[in-house]
């Protein structure tokens, strides 16, 4: 790795670890025509401004007059085994007087700078610390870069620091100009009767390969398909190129030679996929389109290959010996609950009994005719059966479908099959371990068929390379359990070059990670997980007496290589697009989300017990300027000036405005000019008799002075007392202990009504109460949707969410108003086709962060998923929260879901079929209602406040239809008296005798309700 690479890698870990403030500048331009360089400086490892013997980190965003170098950075120079560190300031030609004052006044925060002869260039010697060690930088920059930004903020010069955005910016251009190098495609051939090549890759000593042709054109970073020849021709590994073509009369594989070597013209190269023990063999290839032009087989060692080539092999490697399902959950997908909550799959045939019994397709063919009769092949069938019963292997990965055009989640075969005669239908069933439920809509076609192995099936989806992980893609899951260790190392190697420490010491750290917490690391790709570790590395990694530290490598802890390491695999993995989230953080991938379903089926419950511990951040994620936001979110800005001077003393605005407390205030404020503000609030509080302050108008609480120095401070005495809580506050802060159990709620809940408007969900006029006048005053609030994205820009790392209840019963339309658009998932801030409005009333620019989750729920009772705005419905997703009534049996109180002989599931069931023959699903009955049910006593009051209200909303008061769905012994019919109408004489007489014909019904007593006639 070059030394500036690593120098790079030692600011961004400070970056991370220490100061989220300390931006640095990277090289900006690099040329891949340079002579010295090929393929520009930025890919050969000269990140920053410099040359080989040193590296200028630029701190100040302003041109130092020397080529393009800044004018306030960091020098390094490489010495053995140490690095030189000097701070420099240089300004040669700069004439900005504001710009010149600002670099003398830095120089003389600091005692030993030397200045040049002109007064342009002043150097400071720092230090010297040891390459391996970066702890000396770490604390020079802890104790001065708060300094030197301070200084620049308070400069008056326009962006002197870079801030965020600006260092993100050249980050992400740096990253692009590695990827930018241009990569050759090779085929390396091999005679195994000349060199003994599975030997060799067997005990990793194929380091080097002959070259006998394009030895000008073979460079570092190429990429190789080592190809053997005879009988078993075929791929046996994948390469990448270390080392330019060289005479090298010595090699470590020398020793597989079966015949003498006359070419001592080798390039390095480093074996990426190893294949020796099941290459891909020619006779696997010779049919695919791409290889018709294939050079393999000719004579010579080195061949031209092309990317398309190169890839084939790749993609063949990743689908591994895992196979993938698709398949149907019954008819329509109609056991898919029942699957689910059992953990099982199954098929049907049930009357040709066991499967185990047959020894053939043949025979299943048989049985199928002889038992179901008819004609045809029965080809799907007996190849579903097949499949069911010899094919499909434990850790397989089922993904359910329903019909052509819905996914249902997927899960993983963890039995072989068993024929269940207990079972009522589909008997032949295997125990699946279910990761995901939901709904996805997909606008292609599924394959039709109950059970398909689709492991090989291909797709034209640019973005996937097989049709399986396509299926997954759109569910938002990437390939489960791949082992990463491989690809890792070579992304490292990639990144830090051949012979750098970085990628053994990463690889190690998380082996042992991997040991501590008894968990393959290599195999997860869950960025839910990996985060909630990344933090908790931060703060723990260096306590002995956590349980990360490692007696026989302590070091990984103290110099923070877990921590750097795991923040490394989850860049590569997010680099190549193979991050997804676990079960218990689906939301990751779906930013948008209602749940759908009728009354009592849980879907508020869902949201309290689950969804809120996904957006809610435990002491492992929690930081100290998390703490101040939330203080200091209520008070008044008075109250903020307040802690601000009760800790600094007596200061001028500029400090103010770098005070914490007033920048986390700053961060949650819409207001545009925060230092006039600020001005603004410290007069209105200065006490009357100050004679430095012109203000007429003062507010009734006045704490604050002003000195004949501009200085500000609080008033002594009996203003001191004011606020008593600022003390506190403060403190608490300073010593804030990030190990406490507090837990911050990233999420809002709010419940939609007609009354709810745009003002409450996203800004508006309000009247308050001035805290300092007693009068009522209008201004500009923000909603609580908007005061939600405002944190969530502001804390990127970290997931939030609104959870809106019965979101149908607001105006969606009127309610979002502009942000209907901005809330879909392409047009979220920073995505590719962002976008930001101008907001009504406060007349600044806003956009939704892509960090903030929408989840609404929806009784579809009250209106039915179809009957949504189309605006809405295209911007969500739903998932469909039916009655489960076997949930009675896993999570009621009632024993085995029954209460004296009554069997509730299956009295619920009965109900809800009845229900949907006369209106539809969206009014069924939900299983929660019987959840608590322990006694008929409990059964009764059930039906008479829950269950016979709805029934009645539902039927409009028609006890007819009411009676068609409990029964005889809930619903009679009234004895038909006539009734004497009043005299009215303009009414038809035929019409008041039909009405006086009519059929009343009415409720029975509740001790005559006879539950179980309701379903036998």
């Amino acid at each position: 790795m070059h030394f500036h690479q690593q120098i790079h890698q030692y600011l961004l870990n400070y970056r991370e670890e220490h100061n989220s403030n300390f931006n640095f500048l990277v090289r900006q331009k690099s040329n891949p025509d340079d002579k010295k360089y090929p393929g520009g400086k930025i890919p050969n490892g000269l990140f920053f401004q410099g040359t080989e013997k040193y590296c200028f980190v630029g701190l100040v965003d302003k041109n130092g007059g020397n080529l393009s170098t800044r004018s306030v950075g960091l020098v390094f120079e490489p010495s053995d085994d140490n690095f030189v560190f000097r701070f420099e300031i240089v300004f040669l030609d700069e004439t900005n007087p504001k710009l010149i004052e600002f670099y003398k006044n830095l120089v003389s925060e600091f005692e030993g700078f030397k200045w040049s002869k002109n007064n342009r260039k002043a150097k400071l010697e720092v230090c010297e610390f040891q390459k391996d060690d970066p702890s000396k930088l770490y604390q020079w920059l802890d104790e001065n870069y708060p300094k030197i930004r301070n200084l620049a903020l308070e400069a008056d010069v326009d962006d002197l620091i870079p801030d965020d955005k600006r260092f993100q910016k050249l980050q992400n251009n740096l990253e692009k100009k590695l990827e930018e190098v241009p990569i050759n495609y090779w085929l390396f051939q091999g005679n195994p009767k000349i060199f003994d090549f599975e030997s060799a890759l067997s005990d990793d000593s194929l380091q080097d390969f002959t070259v006998s042709s394009h030895k000008d054109k073979i460079k570092v970073g190429d990429k190789v398909i080592i190809w053997l020849t005879g009988k078993q021709a075929g791929c046996y590994a994948l390469a990448e190129i270390t080392s330019e073509p060289s005479i090298q009369s010595n090699s470590i594989g020398d020793k597989y030679w079966k015949k003498e070597n006359s070419n001592e013209l080798k390039a390095g190269i480093k074996i990426t996929h190893n294949l020796y023990d099941n290459p891909i063999l020619w006779e696997d290839l010779k049919d695919l389109d791409t290889f018709k032009d294939f050079k393999a087989g000719n004579q010579g060692s080195n061949f031209t290959a092309t990317k398309e080539e190169y890839s084939i092999f790749k993609k063949m490697l990743q689908n591994n010996n895992k196979q993938y399902w698709l398949y149907a959950p019954g008819e329509n997908a109609r056991l898919w609950d029942e699957f689910y909550e059992q953990g099982i799959m199954g098929i049907g045939w049930d009357e040709i009994g066991d499967l185990t019994r047959f020894s053939s397709k043949k025979e299943i063919k048989k049985a199928l005719k002889d038992t179901y009769e008819g004609t045809g092949s029965k080809s799907n069938d007996v190849t579903a059966n097949d499949d069911f019963v010899n094919n499909i292997e434990v850790g397989d990965i089922v993904i359910t479908k329903q019909g052509r055009g819905e996914l249902l989640g997927y899960g993983i075969v963890t039995s072989d099959y068993k024929f269940d005669e207990n079972r009522d239908e589909y008997q032949h069933i295997r125990k699946v371990e279910w990761k995901l439920k939901g709904n996805w809509k997909v606008d292609f076609n599924l394959v039709l068929k109950t059970l398909t192995n689709i492991t090989r099936y291909s797709t034209d989806h640019p973005d996937y390379k097989t049709y399986y992980e396509r299926l997954m893609g759109v569910m938002g899951i990437g390939n489960p359990e791949k082992d990463n260790r491989k690809a890792f190392s070579n992304w490292l190697t990639k990144r830090y070059g051949e012979n750098s420490g970085t990628t053994s010491s990463y690889i190690k750290a998380i082996d042992i990670l991997s040991q501590i917490l008894s968990k393959e690391l290599f195999k997860t790709n869950d960025d839910s997980f990996l985060d909630t570790l990344y933090k908790d590395l931060i703060k723990e990694q260096r306590n002995q007496n956590s349980k990360y530290y490692h007696a026989d490598a302590p070091s990984y802890g103290d110099n923070g290589f877990y921590s750097a390491s795991i923040k490394s695999y989850r860049e590569f993995l997010k680099a190549n697009n193979v991050i997804s989230t676990s079960d218990y953080n689906q939301m990751k991938y779906s930013l948008n989300t209602i749940l759908y379903g009728p009354p009592g089926t849980g879907k508020t419950f869902k949201l309290q017990s689950e969804y809120f511990k996904r957006f809610t951040q435990y002491s492992a994620s929690t930081s100290r300027e998390n703490y101040l936001k939330e203080e200091v979110e209520p008070l008044a800005w008075w109250q903020v000036l307040y802690i601000a001077l009760l800790d600094l003393g007596k200061v001028r605005v500029n400090d103010i405005l770098a005070h914490p407390a007033v920048q986390a205030k700053a961060k949650l404020s819409t207001i545009n000019n925060l230092r006039a503000s600020l001005w603004g609030a410290l007069q209105r509080h200065t006490v009357d008799d100050c004679p430095h302050v012109g203000v007429v108008s003062r507010a009734a609480i006045k704490p604050f002075w002003k000195t004949d120095h501009s200085e500000w401070h609080i008033q002594e005495d009996e203003n001191l007392e004011l606020f008593p809580e600022a003390k506190q506050i403060l403190e608490t802060y300073k010593y804030y202990d990030e190990t406490n159990s507090k837990e911050i709620e990233n999420y809002s809940f709010v419940t939609f009504h007609q009354s709810f408007t745009y003002e409450d969900f996203v800004e508006g006029i309000k009247p308050v109460l001035d805290d300092e006048t007693d009068d009522i005053k209008y201004e500009i609030s923000n909603g609580i949707f908007k005061k939600l994205a405002l944190k969530a820009q502001d804390d990127p790392d970290n997931d939030y969410a609104i959870f809106i209840d019965e979101i149908n019963r607001g105006n969606v339309a009127s309610i979002f108003g502009e942000l209907i658009t901005l809330i879909e998932k392409d047009k979220r801030q920073g995505a590719e086709n962002e976008l930001s409005v101008i907001l009504p009333y406060s007349k600044t620019k806003f956009s939704v962060p892509q960090n903030l989750h929408i989840i609404g729920t929806m009784n579809t009772a009250d209106r039915s998923v179809e009957a949504l705005d189309t605006a809405l419905r295209r911007r969500f997703s739903f998932i469909e929260m039916p009655p489960i009534p076997g949930v009675i049996l896993s999570n009621g109180k009632a024993d085995a879901g029954m209460v004296e002989g009554i069997e509730l599931p299956f009295l619920l069931q009965t109900i809800n079929k009845r229900i949907e023959k006369l209106l539809d699903k969206d009014h069924k009955i939900g299983h929660s209602y019987f959840l608590n049910v322990e006694s008929v006593e409990d059964l009764r009051k059930v039906f008479r406040d829950k269950v016979i209200p709805l029934l009645e909303e539902y039927f409009f008061g028609d006890y007819g239809k009411i009676g068609l769905v409990l029964g005889n012994t809930f619903i009679r019919k009234t004895e038909n008296n006539e009734i004497r109408f009043a005299s009215f004489d303009d009414y038809d007489e035929s019409i008041v005798s039909d009405l006086n014909q009519r059929e009343v019904y009415e409720m029975k007593p509740m001790d005559t309700w006879d539950f179980k006639s309701i379903y036998l």
